[in-house]
């Protein structure tokens, strides 16, 4: 069978369409390395190569297999935007979740930058937050002889760091 294609001009009109209420409405696979099974491409105009929306589900659903490999996965490595970015209006704007290894980590190879970083400049909350059931709510760690493992900063009133116990 040769490739399916489709031709469209018509504002609103997909050049490709798959409807089904039994399954996939397009279902792609291919076993040829380093390419996918349904890839999109947009390289003129505004708009995003691959969208996916749900009324009940997850918009776009990635799984991977692989050792080493995401479920999904995003880079920019010539604009300035990010790799990756969640919103969200009423629920976390990213979640991760891991249960044999860290839920987040974050690395950067800037000076000056750091691997993870929070920042709450609008709203009644702490630019970043720490809880533990059975260990320490937020750890740092330096290998500079000079440098601390926490640091803390207040430009009003008040201290930089507080420590609090409860026993």
């Amino acid at each position: 069978m040769g490739p399916l294609k489709g031709d469209s001009s018509q504002p609103g009109e997909p050049e490709v369409r798959g409807d089904s209420e039994q399954f996939n409405g397009v279902f792609g696979v291919s076993t040829a390395i380093g390419h996918s099974g349904v890839a999109g491409v947009h390289d003129t105009g505004d708009g995003p190569s691959v969208f996916g929306r749900s009324q009940l589900n997850d918009g776009v659903l990635g799984e991977s297999k692989g050792t080493g490999h995401a479920g999904v996965a995003g880079f920019n490595d010539e604009g300035s935007g990010s790799g990756l970015f969640g919103r969200s209006r009423r629920g976390d704007g990213v979640w991760a979740e891991s249960t044999e290894l860290r839920g987040v980590i974050g690395t950067s190879k800037a000076t000056g930058h750091a691997g993870v970083a929070g920042v709450n400049d609008d709203g009644n909350g702490p630019g970043v937050f720490g809880r533990s059931g059975k260990h320490d709510g937020v750890q740092g760690f330096s290998q500079q002889r000079d440098r601390h493992g926490v640091v803390g900063t207040n430009t009003g009133p008040g201290g930089g760091v507080l420590g609090q116990s409860e026993e």
